[in-house]
């Protein structure tokens, strides 16, 4: 890993949750900004009190459950703005936000206008193909849309809006698609879509713009490993694609809608080329980690024994596929190692790309300045990388963004560790947070 101090911009979502009127409940991006990280000062690039503020700076405008965040090529911060309806756009050499797509009324309608005039249901994700192309997990629509990056007319690319028939083999415009909850793209422009209702991921070929299932046959539960990706029983909950393009499948006991399902604590890999859970894909599932073989489409764990208890010994220094895991979430380094964040246990673990070996690099312990396995973390959830390899974690009930340093030293970069709002302008480390949930 890489040292902090290279030209970087950080940004995490804070939600501060007060029992009182929608202006009380301020939902908000920060940043720390390449000129100020030597400094470490923490900024609002988003979030304040009024209705919309397009048109003006960032830190005056609102926003209503931001469920994602993602860059375009020339630097620009894109925002599902779930609860407005809305996707937004803040650029970061004016600071100015404005939306560009949805009308703010959750509905369907605007297919072939430009995206502004739209009618957006929830989207809840997003992502960005080629040329920078937005693709919408409209997900209260049933469908996934597009916005062409020239034009900025926006049309459906997957999902009919109906709810009870999914039928694979055919246009992804002539589906059902139940609850588009995540998406991600591989290099070739194939659209892969979490359907969170229907316990499936589902795969949008770049040039025939079919639609066809690569995991999960719509029955939550358990599988076996060994069989296709497709017959499997899953409860997926974040999908990812890896450095070699494979498909990662998180997988916990629950759909954040969905409550008393089985859990299996294990993350799977599902293979582009097969479809098989096996090794080349992985799906976090059932508290493990499964991996697709992308020859055979067969399913295999690749991380997580399936307990659901917490044990002394959580298995780290032996196989990946003998630990005990309860992931939330994924990150995959340059060189295809694989981090989990691990709520059970509140650590950050690692699987070596070459061996399968599991080992916690961090929340083993407490305090900052030491080696990161010595430190204690608390419901870790959002993990991410810098261009150099350095690793972030919102210590997300600890208040506080971590960072991990080539050496493995662990140091605070944002948050005193005390749940609240305040400190912009001032250093991140003096800054007060509220649940930090997504670094990127």
């Amino acid at each position: 890993m890489k040292k902090l101090f290279t030209p970087l911009i950080l940004f995490f979502v804070i939600f501060l949750i007060f029992p009182k009127t929608p202006s009380a409940n301020p939902q908000t991006v920060f940043s720390i900004l390449p000129n100020s990280l030597a400094a470490g000062e923490i900024t609002t690039v988003i979030g304040g009190d009024r209705a919309s503020g397009d048109g003006d700076l960032a830190i005056q405008a609102s926003l209503n459950s931001p469920n994602a965040i993602v860059f375009d090529k020339a630097g620009n911060l894109l925002i599902a703005d779930t609860n407005n309806h809305r996707i937004r756009k803040i650029d970061l050499v004016t600071g100015k936000i404005t939306t560009i797509a949805g009308n703010g009324k959750p509905g369907f309608t605007g297919d072939g206008e430009p995206a502004i005039t739209a009618g957006l249901n929830f989207p809840t994700a997003i992502a960005l193909g080629e040329r920078d192309s937005l693709f919408i997990a409209d997900s209260g629509n049933n469908r996934i849309r597009r916005v062409d990056p020239d034009s900025s007319v926006i049309t459906t690319v997957a999902g009919n809006g109906d709810t009870n028939q999914d039928r694979d083999g055919v246009l992804a415009t002539e589906t059902t698609l139940t609850s588009p909850f995540a998406l991600a793209i591989d290099k070739a422009g194939n659209l892969y879509t979490l359907q969170a209702k229907s316990f499936r991921i589902r795969y949008i070929d770049a040039n025939s713009r079919t639609i066809t299932t690569v995991a999960g046959n719509g029955q939550p539960g358990v599988s076996k490993d060994g069989e296709k990706a497709s017959s499997a029983n899953l409860i997926p909950v974040a999908i990812a694609i890896d450095n070699q393009d494979n498909l990662l499948i998180a997988e916990a006991d629950a759909m954040p809608q969905i409550d008393n399902l089985l859990i299996s604590n294990r993350i799977r890999r599902v293979d582009s080329q097969t479809g098989i859970l096996s090794t080349n894909i992985f799906i976090s599932d059932d508290d493990k980690i499964k991996r697709i073989d992308r020859a055979t489409g067969v399913i295999t764990t690749l991380a997580g024994n399936g307990k659901k208890v917490l044990e002394a010994n959580n298995g780290d220094g032996d196989l990946a596929s003998k630990a005990i895991i309860f992931p939330i979430n994924l990150a995959v380094d340059k060189n295809g190692n694989i981090f989990i964040a691990d709520n059970g246990y509140d650590q950050i673990r690692r699987i070596d790309f070459t061996t399968n070996i599991i080992d916690s690099i961090a929340g083993l312990g407490i305090g900052d300045g030491g080696q990161a396995n010595s430190a204690k973390l608390v419901a870790p959830q959002g993990l991410a990388f810098d261009e150099k390899g350095t690793l972030f974690i919102a210590d997300t009930l600890h208040q506080l963004v971590r960072r991990v340093d080539d050496s493995g030293k662990i140091t605070t970069v944002a948050g005193t560790g005390k749940k609240g709002f305040n400190g912009d302008g001032k250093l991140a480390i003096e800054a007060d947070l509220s649940n930090p949930t997504q670094v990127t």
